[in-house]
């Protein structure tokens, strides 16, 4: 079979598209031909680039972390529901022998393949008119954003601010909220990406980067925001997401793109009322109820679909921070 092998950690570069052997399913495990799968900025790009300080595995190395596609073999002892020809998709957690969690494509072989041999317990059936692409962008951070409201105890109609709007993640907290009838102010700090915002639909879209950011928040919302989404760790952004609050509002995180430490005056947080919540990932619950806003009609934000063999320009795209949504690699297209 094709697939996205390095053989040491680097820049673009050593990302390489060669035929390595098709796998083989072990008990407990189904192999999945992959339609698509998403390119994750953390768990692709910057393992790719030796970022991830987890990660565990020995060179030659298959990335890809969630994906979709059909199931073509399975091993013994996996549920009935799971057949061949069943569409499916793959998330990215299991667990791992010791009781920990593990990530496809991190802590094992991953997924950026026309194959790959999974645990049976990362599948979930793929809903009718979703896409390949569709389900492997929704797969990890669909259920994130919902686990992040759902500890955040979001309500309907609260003021959420979401920094940091155009990445994957923030995209896909964006379309969760429209879903569940939030008031959305998004930021970024590029224009162009701002306007694609707008065009999807969000009510008040602002500049990151302004020092004004809080006022104009406090302005629009009469008072600050209920809840922040702040996935980024930028000691700056952080500063303006806890400026932003109302009292008695959270932020939640799920996130240190540029960081783990920021600045957080106890003072405040303590007379204001203030809650700072970290979500590590989702929990089968938020799974589930993420499907279910599926089945309603809700949709990720597709920035753009390479085929496999364009990885490189995929990596280069989330790299130079110009992509607004999720990038998936196409794999097989199951009209073909």
């Amino acid at each position: 079979m094709r697939a996205v092998v390095i053989r040491e950690h680097g820049d673009v570069d050593v990302l390489n598209v060669e035929d390595v052997p098709t796998p083989e399913p072990s008990p407990g495990e189904v192999r999945v031909r992959v339609g698509a799968v998403s390119v994750n900025s953390f768990l692709d790009v910057s393992n790719r680039a030796g970022l991830v300080p987890f990660a565990v595995y020995e060179f030659p190395h298959i990335l890809g972390v969630e994906h979709a596609g059909v199931v073509d073999e399975v091993g013994e002892g996996v549920p009935e529901w799971i057949q061949p020809g069943k569409r499916v998709v793959v998330q990215a957690a299991f667990l791992r022998p010791d009781g920990t969690i593990g990530l496809l494509g991190v802590h094992r072989t991953g997924s950026a393949a026309e194959y790959s041999c999974v645990p049976a317990p990362c599948l979930r059936p793929l809903p009718d008119g979703v896409t390949f692409a569709e389900g492997a962008a929704l797969t990890l951070n669909g259920p994130l954003a919902v686990r992040q409201l759902e500890y955040a105890h979001f309500e309907p109609g609260e003021w959420v601010l979401v920094q940091a709007a155009a990445s994957a993640a923030g995209t896909m907290m964006i379309r969760v909220l429209q879903h569940l009838g939030a008031r959305i102010i998004a930021t970024s700090r590029s224009e162009e990406k701002r306007e694609v915002l707008r065009q999807l639909g969000v009510e008040h879209v602002l500049n990151s980067a302004d020092p004004e950011l809080p006022t104009a928040v406090h302005a629009l919302t009469e008072g600050g925001a209920d809840l922040v989404v702040d996935n980024i760790g930028d000691p700056d952004l952080w500063r303006s997401s806890i400026a932003s609050l109302k009292d008695g509002g959270r932020v939640v995180t799920s996130g240190a793109k540029f960081g783990g430490e920021v600045p957080l005056n106890v003072r405040d947080l303590y007379t204001r009322n203030l809650s700072v919540l970290g979500v590590r990932t989702y929990n089968p619950p938020a799974a589930d109820r993420l499907w279910e806003l599926v089945e309603e009609g809700l949709r990720p934000v597709i920035s753009e679909v390479f085929p496999m063999e364009s990885v490189r320009d995929a990596h280069r795209l989330i790299e130079n921070q110009e992509n607004v949504g999720r990038v998936v690699l196409s794999v097989w297209d199951e009209g073909n």
